[in-house]
């Protein structure tokens, strides 16, 4: 983030969201950058839109990308409350409710279960689990 930033690692602090524009990830779609963005104890990146690789990558990973149509009224330091169940991005700070365009199905059970490594485990054991039944 330091090519747009340079303040960006001194202010993040855990449970802050990324809120980007479109094509987030272009060029850092690998598991790497997932990683480090997980591990600056950001839950979710917000944008119009995603490579397709780092979307992919994201939800395997348990990092939450949100689609909503635009970010243009999000400004930093707005508190905002994501309700996935709910699909919506509530922006506490401006009154904008911005509805999630995606993570219905599959993508959703695999974030919820914490990323796919999690949620391959729990299909398994629930099948063990039938399979003794």
């Amino acid at each position: 983030m330091a090519g747009v930033d340079t303040t960006f690692a001194q202010r993040i602090k855990p449970g802050d969201f990324i809120v980007a524009g479109k094509h987030f990830g272009a060029g850092s779609g690998r598991e790497n950058a997932i990683h480090a963005i997980k591990r600056a104890g950001i839950p979710a990146v917000i944008a119009e839109s995603f490579s397709r690789l780092f979307f992919r990558n994201a939800i395997n990973n348990g990092l939450i990308p949100v689609l909503v149509d635009s970010t243009s009224q999000i400004k930093t330091g707005d508190r905002l409350v994501l309700r996935l169940k709910d699909r919506i991005l509530e922006n506490l700070t401006n009154g904008e409710v911005l509805h999630i365009r995606n993570l219905t199905g599959l993508s959703l059970e695999i974030l919820q279960a914490g990323g796919i490594t999690h949620f391959i485990r729990q299909r398994l054991e629930n099948r063990t689990r039938e399979a003794r039944s």
